[in-house]
């Protein structure tokens, strides 16, 4: 399997994308959803991280674009920006993981969870 992870952040230098690139994952970076979904049509990845806040962003809605595109993806998405009701609505649905970024286990979190 390939280890292209998907994040979604504009910082390229963000601890996430350090964590992924000592666990010899490709980070691969796009700042907005559009552009997303489009890669996902044409390459595969491990998992998929939202880690900012993006104004025209529906995470909801994001996440049922990306399981139409692939079931068994792993999403991770950072609660710092997201809203307690989407959290609430999204946390039971399967292959998800709200994270903090501010956990010291999340290295652990992605890798367990990339590597199955």
């Amino acid at each position: 399997m390939e280890n292209n992870v998907l994040v979604i952040t504009d910082d390229e230098n963000s601890n996430i994308v350090k964590v992924l690139l000592k666990k010899k994952n490709n980070p691969i970076i796009r700042r907005s959803i559009p552009s997303a979904l489009q890669l996902m049509r044409h390459l595969k990845f491990r998992g998929i991280i939202v880690e900012d806040e993006h104004k025209n962003l529906d995470t909801l809605e994001f996440i049922l674009n990306v399981r139409d595109l692939n079931a068994e993806i792993p999403i991770f998405i950072s609660n710092k920006y997201q809203k307690h009701n989407v959290i609430k609505k999204i946390q039971n649905m399967g292959k998800i993981e709200i994270f903090d970024e501010t956990d010291n286990r999340i290295e652990n979190k992605l890798q367990s969870i990339l590597t199955n």
